[in-house]
């Protein structure tokens, strides 16, 4: 009976643990593209959505 218990409590740690790991990969990755789409956004209104070619010109 100690034995299963342990094992409960073990797998609930492990169970929690990954949790909170794809949490926390969720919300980096959800951060990261919503960074990315504010600078895309102020790169579009700066420089009117022009092409990178004609501003090397």
């Amino acid at each position: 009976m100690e034995l299963l218990l342990l094992l409960a409590k073990e797998t609930l740690r492990f169970c929690v643990g990954l949790y909170g790991f794809c949490v926390v990969v969720f919300v980096v990755k959800v951060l990261s593209e919503g960074l990315e789409g504010l600078v895309n956004w102020i790169g579009n209104n700066i420089f009117g959505n022009r092409s990178s070619d004609s501003l090397r010109k």
